[in-house]
């Protein structure tokens, strides 16, 4: 995972630092109750509201279904080109981006790059409709 690189040394821990450590990344989180304190200062983090990926996954392969279902018929043929076509393009950024992580992460590269030019003949494809 990291690519065989050694742990930066830690000279100043003693023996008796690193099985507190130890000890305290192998128990499980307690469960405060309302009036308790643990003497530790926290801080809380705020969660984010926010979709899914998901959620937004599945809702762009829902919508792509439903347009390629469109293609079957001739009076939404040309309406299910364009639809295609607009989401080709606004998912095109996210496939950068994710050949971007793969390229950081050493893996799946081939895949990704293979994946910008099929999306190019899909939107040639879908263009053969309007």
């Amino acid at each position: 995972e990291y690519n065989g690189a050694a742990m930066t040394a830690m000279p100043q821990l003693s023996d008796q630092d690193i099985s507190d450590i130890l000890a305290y990344t192998a128990t499980e989180p307690a469960a405060a109750s309302s009036g308790e304190t643990s003497g530790v200062a926290t801080t809380a983090v705020p969660v984010e509201p926010g979709i899914s990926n998901n959620l937004i996954l599945g809702a762009l392969a829902l919508l792509f279904m439903l347009l390629a279902l469109g293609l079957v018929l001739e009076t939404t043929r040309s309406i299910s080109a364009i639809g295609i076509i607009i989401l080709l393009i606004l998912v095109f950024p996210a496939n950068i981006y994710h050949l971007q992580i793969s390229i950081k992460k050493k893996r799946n590269i081939i895949g990704t790059i293979i994946r910008l030019p099929v999306q190019g003949l899909l939107i040639y494809w879908a263009y053969i409709f309007i």
